[in-house]
């Protein structure tokens, strides 16, 4: 091999392993950004979760109260009520 050779073929290694560091450094910044959105998403759904969970509370704190007036209302008041017997 000749003097002129040797340093191409130096050259061109050096370009293919320059050119194979800039495609880990791209990959690297795409899985970063990946690992971003999906801890995104990953923190919406769990705070959609914890609304879920606090619309569910809500509903049976409502249906609770509403079983109360139910209660206090038909029940109680009918058994206040004087009984008409037929005889």
């Amino acid at each position: 091999l000749t003097g002129n050779e040797y340093g191409l073929t130096e050259a061109t290694k050096g370009l293919t392993n320059l050119d194979l560091r800039e495609q880990e450094l791209k990959d690297m910044e795409v899985a970063r950004r990946l690992q971003e959105e999906e801890l995104k998403r990953m923190s919406h759904m769990k705070e959609r979760a914890a609304q879920v969970a606090k619309d569910e509370a809500s509903f049976n704190k409502a249906l609770f109260y509403i079983f109360l007036v139910y209660f206090f209302v038909f029940v109680l008041s009918s058994e206040s009520l004087p009984v008409h017997r037929q005889t």
